[in-house]
Order: structure tokens, then C-alpha cells, then sequence
């Protein structure tokens, strides 16, 4: 499968390994791990160790983002990113505690980008995405971008790759939606917000399926609704599966969201129908947790938790 990941707001993943994280006190690091990161990078991460061709796009700038793309190279996937004149690419830093395992985010804006660097992204991608099986959106937009250049991105993402795949949140993801993917994959605080309410999960059921699919999304358009450590609801016009994880010790639970959205497209690409594509991205999702770095994934952890997750049709609560 040719993927094809946008990553807005590229970023170094960070993460600081403490005994135990004290506010307002001085914190020891045990660990340091860097990463290329940002959320479409982890997902072109592991999309790449599943054996997949792997194009990662977006904005990079300085030399962060110098890491960022020769990191990215190293794993096998092609960089073709659009190149800020100033600036520098933003570090998302986690404090994570060894002893509650508790991670606690810094995460830095980003650099700005201009209605000219808008205009060369979107020119770049009209072309990559014609080469793509999969385009994958995913995380927030850097500082400049504005809600009519989201619509137009994910318009000419639309009309070039076979299927479009959203993974953002708040107006960035309002504004995405004007391209109708083919799935996106909220959590339950992102979808109570394209609600405009808090609500129960069989309200985001209905609202995914009542508004969502037969509005915004294309035709057979599916919802994958994170729910963290419990799992993870699949929702097309047709029926609703729930997926439930198998309870692990986790280590750092940053990245787990893009994990199961790449669990879920390897699925796709091994032609696996919705009850084992949805197992397969819980197993990732599941199996990151048990990294201390963001966005990996051990594939023999994967084998080890698909065993364990039980795939049932929802049935809404009396």
C-alpha cells in the first residue's frame, strides 16, 4: 500500500524518564529518547516497519526539522516536505514517571507559516497524493494556517488518493471535513467537541452515525472512536463494533491514538474486514503502551495482545 502522511506541525518528540515527577521541584532524568515526530509521523513510522511505501509531507523548518526528515529517512520513509524560510520546528516534550507512569505533555506551538508556504504545500500535494493508496491528515495546524487553506488541502487530498483519513481536532478538524474522509478517528473529548456537548458514548454512536457518516463523511464513511485504555468503537451506517483492550501495565500512553489509526490501515491493506482491522488497531494501540517512546510499536507485542481482544457488535444501554 502507497501511504501517503501530512503532518502540519512536524515536531521532535521528547521524552524525559524520571524516578518520580515532583512539581515545582528540582526532576533528575533517568532516559531521554528523541524522536521524528508529530502525529502523521508516528503513523508513517509504523506503517513503514509493516512493510508499507510510505511518503511523509507537511512543514518543516530548522534544525529540528533537519532531525526530523533524517529520521524519518532512516526508517524508510521518503521525506517530501515543504521547507519554512525561518523558524524552527517545534519539540513536544513528555515528563513521564516512572513510578505512577503518568506522562505529563509540554508541547511547543510550532513555527508560523504563510499564505506562500500554504501555497507550495498544497501544489506539492496535489501531486503526491495522485501516487497514494491512502492519504493520511493528521494533528494540528501550525500558527497561519488558516481554516480556508485546510479546506483546500484536504479538497485537492480528496480528488487525488484513493481514500482520505483524517486524524485532528477542534477547527482544524471542522475544516478538514470539508474534504468528506473516508474515516476519522476522534477521541471522546474531540467528538464531544464537533457535538458542541458532552454526551455518553451511545450519544456519540448516534452522532457519529446521524450526523457524521450520512453528512460530512464520503460514502460508506466509518468513525473509529478512541476510548483510550477501554478500547476503541468502529461506526459505519451499518453497525457499530466495539473492541475491548486487555488491561497492561502501561509505560507511556503518548502516540497510542496513532498507533491504532496505523493498526487499522494495515488492516485495510491486508484486506481484513472491519471486526479484524479493528482488533488489529486496538493490538496497536495497546502494544505502544507498553513502549516509553511515542510511536513505536513491538510487533511481537501486537501478535501477543490480538489473542486477547474481544470484538463484539455494540448494543446501546437500556
Amino acid at each position: 500500500m502507497n501511504i501517503l502522511t501530512i503532518t502540519l506541525n512536524a515536531a521532535i518528540d521528547a521524552t524525559y524518564v524520571v524516578a518520580r515527577f515532583e512539581p515545582s521541584a528540582t526532576n533528575r532524568v533517568i532516559r531521554k529518547h528523541l524522536m521524528p515526530g508529530g502525529k502523521g509521523n508516528n503513523v508513517a513510522r509504523i506503517l513503514a516497519a509493516r512493510g508499507h511505501s510510505v511518503v511523509a509531507s507537511g512543514f518543516l523548518s530548522g534544525t529540528s526539522g533537519a532531525f526530523i526528515e533524517d529520521g524519518l529517512r532512516q526508517e524508510g520513509i521518503e521525506p517530501r516536505f515543504v521547507w519554512l524560510e525561518s523558524g524552527e520546528s517545534r519539540t513536544c516534550h513528555t515528563v513521564l514517571d516512572q513510578d505512577t507512569g503518568e506522562a505529563t505533555e509540554i508541547l511547543e506551538a510550532g513555527p508560523a507559516v504563510s499564505e506562500g508556504d500554504c501555497e507550495r504545500l498544497l501544489e506539492l500535494v496535489t501531486g503526491l497524493a495522485t501516487s497514494a493508496t491512502v492519504a493520511v491528515i493528521s494533528g494540528s495546524a501550525p500558527p497561519g494556517a488558516t481554516p480556508e487553506f485546510l479546506e483546500r488541502l484536504a479538497n485537492v487530498v480528496r480528488a487525488g488518493s484513493s481514500r482520505m483519513v483524517v486524524d485532528s481536532s477542534g477547527q482544524s478538524l471542522v475544516s478538514l471535513l470539508a474534504g468528506r474522509p473516508d474515516m476519522i478517528k476522534p477521541n471522546e473529548s474531540e467528538l464531544q467537541a464537533l457535538m458542541g456537548r458532552p454526551g455518553t458514548l451511545a450519544e456519540h454512536v448516534a452522532f457519529a452515525q446521524e450526523d457524521l457518516i450520512v453528512q460530512r463523511l464520503a460514502p460508506g464513511g466509518q468513525v473509529v472512536i478512541s476510548l483510550g485504555n477501554a478500547g476503541a468503537t468502529l461506526v459505519s451506517r451499518s453497525g457499530v463494533l466495539r473492541a475491548i483492550a486487555p488491561r497492561v501495565g502501561a509505560l507511556n500512553t503518548v502516540g497510542c491514538g496513532d498507533s491504532l489509526l496505523a493498526g487499522f490501515l494495515d488492516g485495510w491493506a491486508s484486506g481484513l474486514d472491519d471486526t479484524e482491522s479493528l482488533r488489529q488497531a486496538v493490538a496497536f494501540g495497546t502494544a505502544a503502551a507498553l513502549q516509553e517512546v511515542a510511536g513505536v510499536v513491538g510487533l511481537r507485542d501486537v501478535e501477543e495482545m490480538r489473542s486477547g481482544i474481544d470484538v463484539v457488535e455494540y448494543v446501546k444501554s437500556p
